[in-house]
């Protein structure tokens, strides 16, 4: 568990965007390895994790969303921006750019579907191979490739435009 408790987490507070979320879900696939333990093959058992934990994640994205209905407010379990990435020493107006920036860029990626926000976060965040992400979430790796080169492709056109707003703004 702890091997492969912060990867699983990663993954899941990427795919989720909050915290707490990402917690319950990287502790429930830790039951699951528990409770499947003796089928597992130890000598692939990150690949089931994530395989699980993408399973978990995209159940978790359904059922929020219909949860999101009811009028829930994700941005209070969100971590805050100054927990996530430590700056220098900006001054008051850097850090709201720059927290306004980061959350839109965040707010894109968990728009992105489901296989191919979880081969971003696998491959881009994590930096795990091609090879290992086609075997974890079963899939060809030529449909890793072309899941990631869309990704990439709908993220940079979003991030272009945010640029664009932000030079707009000035």
């Amino acid at each position: 568990m702890n091997q492969y408790k912060d990867r699983i987490y990663t993954q899941a507070f990427y795919f989720t965007g909050c915290d707490q979320d990402a917690e319950d879900i990287t502790q429930e696939v830790f039951i699951r390895l528990w409770q499947h333990a003796d089928k597992i093959d130890r000598s692939h058992i990150y690949a089931w994790l994530c395989r699980v934990n993408k399973n978990l994640c995209i159940d978790f994205s359904r059922k929020k969303r219909e949860v999101s209905i009811s009028g829930t407010n994700q941005d209070d379990d969100r971590m805050s921006y100054e927990e996530l990435i430590q700056d220098s020493s900006p001054n008051p107006e850097q850090t709201l750019i720059h927290k306004d920036l980061y959350d839109k860029v965040i707010e894109r990626l968990e728009k992105l579907p489901g296989k191919i926000r979880m081969i971003v976060i696998m491959r881009d965040i994590q930096d795990c191979s091609y090879e290992f992400i086609a075997k974890s979430l079963s899939i060809p790796m030529n449909t890793v490739k072309s899941y990631l080169h869309r990704g990439r492709k709908m993220l940079a056109r979003d991030i272009q435009n945010l640029k664009e707003e932000y030079q707009s703004e000035k």
